[in-house]
């Protein structure tokens, strides 16, 4: 990307896009995406990548969720997980994991289906029921996106989340992974460990997430974050208390 300065200074106006006490305006928007030309060019770099339709009138179909029940959510990629393997394994998906399902082609039971998965509970040591509802809800077209870029109006939401979901669906499957919001993070390597103390150790990673400027782009960032220590309950124990001041009784000690 080149960035170009210009020796003209724009003024910013608003041009008023609706009537009445709304008050919608609309931004101006740039007449050159490729900058001024003239000033120094300036190359910089940075971690956006610029994401390219080879077919922009690619259609996705857009399935609304209901799984019941609904919680623990840590639960609810899993229960989707089994039911695409077990219902339509031969149709890729992107599950946002909690009400929206994006898929490149329809699905293979019509408009609707419900049904009834079990996956291992790990608090209960024991197998637990969900019941699963998934509705046709629309078709989604990217080229509401390809329009959008073209205009600057009527900013396709449901387009942008579709994608985002779909590109971000690889990682959510990936069991070398832990998610955490829209950041994934790999357990670190034994021999270079780093101790933040407090029984945390520092797991590196990063941040994705799919969005419009003047293109499509996926912005991908680093991400760090402290993960619990995995080691015995007996241990942790045996540390807390050899920090305990040696005139403390065994009561205060255990409470």
């Amino acid at each position: 990307m080149t960035i170009a300065s210009s020796s003209s200074s724009s003024s910013i106006s608003s041009a008023a896009s609706g009537a009445g006490s709304k008050g919608l305006y609309q931004i101006p928007r740039r007449s050159n995406k490729d900058g001024g030309t003239l000033g120094r060019r300036t190359q910089v770099d940075t971690n956006h990548f610029a994401i390219t339709f080879k077919n922009p009138n690619l259609v996705i179909f857009h399935y609304d969720v209901a799984i019941d029940p609904d919680k623990p959510v840590r639960y609810m990629r899993p229960v989707m997980q089994k039911v695409a393997r077990e219902y339509f394994p031969n149709s890729p998906c992107g599950y946002d994991g909690k009400k929206n399902l994006f898929s490149k082609g329809t699905l293979p039971f019509g408009t609707a289906m419900n049904c009834t998965v079990s996956i291992f509970d790990e608090e209960r040591m024991k197998d637990k029921e969900y019941k699963v509802e998934i509705k046709k809800a629309q078709e989604i077209s990217f080229a509401s996106i390809v329009e959008f870029m073209r205009t600057g109006v009527n900013r396709p939401q449901i387009a942008i989340q579709a994608l985002d979901v779909v590109l971000r669906e690889p990682c959510s499957l990936n069991a070398n992974f832990v998610r955490v919001g829209r950041s994934y993070f790999s357990p670190p390597d034994p021999n270079r460990l780093v101790d933040l103390g407090d029984g945390l150790h520092l797991w590196n990673g990063f941040y994705q997430s799919a969005g419009i400027g003047w293109r499509p782009y996926l912005n991908v960032d680093v991400a760090h974050k402290g993960f619990p220590e995995e080691k015995s309950v007996i241990k942790v124990i045996d540390e807390i208390c050899r920090g305990l001041p040696p005139e403390l009784s065994d009561y205060d000690k255990v409470t």
